[in-house]
């Protein structure tokens, strides 16, 4: 394994000393030609230098983000904070000035990016202790500060020192790019301070990032705008990030043969035990065998018992939840049937006297002209006081028919959501609930009669016996008078031995006798899937057993359905 180790280190250094030497041959050769051959050579190409400069924007936030993830976990250079702290603001400072125009804002960017972050990294040479209690706040403030240095050099360019001159750099541009560069020289000869001592190959690749972002920042002073050094010391610059994105693909390289290493000693090591634990199986085989088989039956049984019961007890409570659920929608549903039957049916009254109302004001308008211009006469007086006057009767006539169907409407939908007990007048109630189903069932010719003593009266609860008319007429209209127009039903009410007896009869269909005898259960009905849950009479059975403490029968009858209510008069 350190034989492995120092192999890799070797290779890894041989490669790093390879690029230096590289990359000094380079800067020279460029330099050589960009004096030379090339002295008059520009290369004017705004959309390559603006991709590399984003691209090296970008690498730079990648590296420093993984720097910044790595040390929680101990991983990385010896200076992962104060490394990823500059590479974040060179990245933010090279992607404002990546994106800037050609000019002077454009080389204050460049210029600014290499002396920010040469100024940063080298602060390396503070000691570790100072930056554990800052590990947050000294990252995050100088990327603020860096995006607000961007900010406002491209929002105030005037305000930035001139930086090229006749095509040439000034002497602040090349003094900025110098202290850069000289402060990634130092930074360099640290980190390779360090990797002598712990022989860490992070190290000694970020010392290598410091020595090509030195290196082209000096080259800075050596070029102009577009010519071959400019480009060269560029080339230095992307370099520069593509070691450190070396980095973080050797580091995540490592990490994944470490752990593929460590799942192959984790396999070998779970064959083994497997194997012995396996052996150890088999002899126990036999001794166990009949008491495992007799234990796996029990155990399964058990755990068929116990799925079965809570299966049972989860399917009566979901049961209980949807038949509570659907008993209420059948309440609203009826309720909202009223509304909308009664909102129809006011609208025609309420339409007339819209109309009249128009009339009146037209006809009012035409005898106030006719008067301002003195052609009144009494003929026009009379015609027009006489068409005012009928109007009138119109408007009153609908008026009190729409008020009378509120009235009704409010009485029903009052007593429905009212649950205490009052004093009723049988005759008077029914007749309003009467009315106000045949408002919603208007459409169909059924012939409704109910015969009661109009003196009767019962204190109970109103709304109940709205729920239960309701629904009885309901499943007449649904069940018993399906694909007819006409229908009659009958409904007696008359008292008993202190019993108030309703006898309800309608000549539909019937009821089959298959489900006669379940006719009150829940969710039972003949038209499953058409949107009928089953639950109308059985509402109904609920209704009079507990609320009104009396009882419901199915009687048999040649025609038709006939049910029997009877309720104790207290």
């Amino acid at each position: 394994m350190n034989l492995k180790f120092f192999k890799q280190e070797f290779n890894t250094t041989t490669a790093l000393y390879a690029i230096i030497i590289a990359s000094l041959t380079f800067h020279f050769t460029i330099f050589l030609l960009g004096k030379t051959l090339l002295v008059n050579w520009r290369w004017v190409a705004l959309n390559i230098h603006t991709a590399i400069e984003i691209g090296g924007s970008i690498v730079a936030i990648f590296v420093a983000t993984f720097l910044f993830y790595y040390e929680r976990f101990g991983r990385g250079t010896h200076y992962n904070i104060r490394i990823a702290t500059a590479l974040m603001a060179m990245g933010i400072i090279d992607g404002f000035h990546a994106i800037s125009p050609l000019g002077n804002t454009f080389v204050w960017l460049h210029s600014l990016a290499t002396f920010i972050g040469g100024l940063l990294i080298v602060l390396i040479y503070i000691p570790r202790k100072w930056f554990i209690s800052k590990q947050r706040q000294w990252p995050l403030s100088m990327i603020l500060i860096s995006c607000l240095i961007c900010v406002i050099s491209v929002l105030f360019p005037e305000n930035i020192p001139a930086m090229t001159f006749e095509g040439q750099f000034t002497q602040i541009a090349v003094l900025i790019n110098l202290l850069g560069g000289v402060f990634f020289a130092v930074a360099a000869i640290k980190l390779y301070v360090t990797f002598q001592k712990f022989r860490s190959i992070d190290d000694l690749l970020f010392c290598l990032h410091c020595f090509l972002f030195g290196a082209a920042s000096i080259m800075f002073e050596l070029s102009s705008l577009w010519d071959a050094p400019w480009w060269g010391w560029h080339f230095l610059r992307f370099m520069a990030y593509i070691v450190a994105l070396w980095f973080i693909v050797r580091l995540e390289t490592n990490v994944l043969v470490e752990l593929d290493n460590h799942l192959i000693s984790l396999e070998r090591a779970v064959e083994k035990r497997t194997t012995q634990l396996q052996q150890a199986n088999n002899n126990l085989q036999t001794v166990l065998h009949n008491m495992e088989e007799t234990q796996k039956k029990l155990e399964e049984k058990e755990k068929q018992t116990a799925l079965a019961q809570l299966e049972t007890k989860q399917t009566l409570d979901d049961l209980i939840l949807a038949k509570d659920s659907l008993v209420q929608s059948e309440k609203m549903a009826s309720l909202g049937l009223l509304v909308s039957g009664v909102a129809h049916e006011i609208n025609t009254p309420i339409g007339i006297c819209v109309t009249s109302n128009s009339l009146i004001k037209e006809e009012t308008i035409t005898l106030l002209k006719a008067l301002e211009s003195n052609g009144l006469s009494k003929s026009q007086l009379s015609k027009g006081l006489g068409l005012l006057l009928k109007c009138e009767g119109i408007i009153e006539t609908g008026l009190n028919r729409a008020a009378g169907l509120i009235k009704r409407f409010r009485s029903v939908a009052v007593e429905q959501g009212i649950d205490t007990k009052q004093n009723i007048n049988l005759s008077k109630h029914f007749n309003e609930i009467l009315s106000m189903l045949k408002i919603s069932l208007k459409n169909k010719s059924y012939h409704i009669k109910i015969i009661v003593d109009e003196k009767l009266t019962l204190t109970t609860y109103p709304s109940v016996w709205n729920e239960i008319l309701t629904n009885l007429i309901m499943n007449s209209h649904i069940h018993g008078f399906e694909d007819r127009q006409e229908g009659d039903v009958l409904i007696v009410i008359s008292e008993n031995n202190n019993n108030l007896v309703l006898d309800y009869k309608d000549n539909g269909k019937g009821i089959n006798q298959d489900i006669k005898n379940q006719i009150f259960d829940p969710f039972v009905t003949t038209k499953r899937g058409q949107g009928n849950s089953g639950l109308g009479l059985h509402i109904v059975f609920n209704l009079v057993n507990t609320k009104l403490e009396g009882t419901i029968k199915c009687i048999d009858s040649e025609f038709g359905s006939h049910f029997q209510i009877k309720v104790p008069i207290v």
